[in-house]
C-alpha cells in the first residue's frame, strides 16, 4: 500500500468519525445518509483489499510482507480484546487508545511498521493489570512475530507482484471510489453549515485537503510516552540535534510536547537527527531518527521511570 493511499483511507475514516461525533449531520442533510452508507461499504471493500494484498501467497510475494501481516493481525486481535474490556468498564480514554485498524499498522515504511507494533505491545503491557485475560505467553508470541519481521530482509519482487502489493488493482479502485464519495460528503457538510456552524464546516473542509508531502513539506511528529504504561507525557522538552552534511554544522532545536505528548510537524528538514529527553523521575533517553521524503515520519520516544530505592 502506498503512503498516499494510507493517508486517504485514514481521511475517509475521519469523515465517518465526524458524523459520529456530530449526528445532526445525518438529520439536517437529506442527501447525506445515502452517501455515508456508500462510504461504509467502500471502506469494507478497502479493508478486504488491504488484507488480501497482505496475505498474497509466499511463493508470489516477498515473505517479509507475510511476516508483517501476521504481526499486524495478532496485534489487531489483541487490541479488539482490549477494546472489549475498556467498553465493559466504560473507560472511554482506554477505549480510544486501542481503537486502531489493520491499516494503521500496515504501512509502506518498515521503520514505521516496527515503531507502531513495538508501541502497541508496550501499550498492552502497560495495561496488563486491567487486561487480565491476555496471558504472558501471548505477549511473548507477538513479540516473536514482530522480531521475525524486524530481522527479515526485503527481497526484490517481480513487477507484476509489486503492482499487486502496491495496490494498483482492487485496492486502488476502492480508495479512489471512497475518495469521490467522501469529497461529496464534505461538500454537503460545508454547504449546510458554512453559516450556521462554521467550525463544523471547517473540520469537514480540512479532510478534503491533501497532505503536503515532499521537499519543504515533510510532515511527521515526535511523541513522548511512559514506556511502562503507554501513557503520553505532556509538556515535555525534546531537544533535537542535527549535523549538516556539507559544513558539518551542529544545529540544535528545542520543542515541547502538547498535553497529548505530541509534537506535530507540517514542515521538517530531511535527514537524520538525535533526540534527547530529560524528565525528572525518568531515565534520560536519546533516539536517532531519520526524516524521509514522502514518509509518515512518526517517532515515539519511550521513557523509563526510575524506581524508588
Amino acid at each position: 500500500m502506498k503512503l498516499v493511499q494510507a493517508e486517504e483511507i485514514e481521511s475517509q475514516r475521519l469523515m465517518k468519525k465526524l458524523e459520529a461525533t456530530n449526528p445532526e449531520i445525518l438529520l439536517d442533510i437529506k442527501e447525506y445518509k445515502g452517501q455515508s452508507d456508500l462510504l461504509t461499504e467502500s471502506l469494507l471493500v478497502t479493508d478486504a483489499a488491504v488484507k488480501a494484498q497482505a496475505t498474497i501467497a509466499d511463493d508470489s510475494v516477498d515473505s517479509v510482507d507475510v511476516l508483517l501481516s501476521t504481526a499486524c493481525t495478532t496485534i489487531v486481535g489483541l487490541f479488539v480484546r482490549a477494546t472489549t474490556v475498556a467498553t465493559t468498564a466504560e473507560d472511554k480514554v482506554m477505549e480510544k487508545l486501542f481503537k486502531r485498524s489493520f491499516t494503521y499498522f500496515y504501512r509502506n515504511s518498515k521503520e514505521i511498521n516496527i515503531q507502531k507494533l513495538d508501541a502497541a505491545v508496550l501499550l498492552l503491557e502497560g495495561k496488563s493489570g486491567i487486561l487480565k485475560t491476555i496471558l504472558p505467553a501471548e505477549y511473548i508470541a507477538v513479540k516473536a512475530e514482530i522480531d521475525l519481521y524486524r530481522t527479515h530482509k526485503n527481497i526484490p519482487r517481480e513487477e507484476v507482484v509489486t503492482k499487486k502489493a502496491d495496490g494498483t488493482d482492487v485496492l486502488s479502485l476502492s480508495v479512489q471510489n471512497g475518495k469521490k464519495i467522501k469529497d461529496l460528503m464534505i461538500k454537503l457538510v460545508k454547504n449546510e453549515y458554512k453559516v450556521t456552524n462554521s467550525a463544523l464546516a471547517d473540520k469537514a473542509a480540512l479532510l478534503g485537503k491533501p497532505i503536503q508531502l515532499g521537499k519543504g513539506h515533510n510532515v511527521g511528529s515526535y511523541s513522548v510516552i511512559n514506556i511502562s504504561t503507554g501513557d503520553a507525557i505532556g509538556n515535555t522538552v525534546v531537544t533535537e540535534v542535527r549535523t549538516t552534511k556539507k559544513k558539518k554544522k551542529v544545529i540544535t532545536k528545542v520543542f515541547t510536547t502538547d498535553e497529548n505528548g505530541l509534537i506535530p510537524f507540517s514542515k521538517h528538514v530531511l535527514g537524520s537527527a538525535v533526540l534527547k529527553v530529560v524528565i525528572p523521575g525518568y531515565l534520560n533517553a536519546s533516539m536517532t531518527v531519520i526524516f524521509k521524503k514522502n514518509d509518515t515520519n512518526e517517532f515515539v520516544i519511550g521513557m523509563t521511570r526510575v524506581l524508588p530505592k
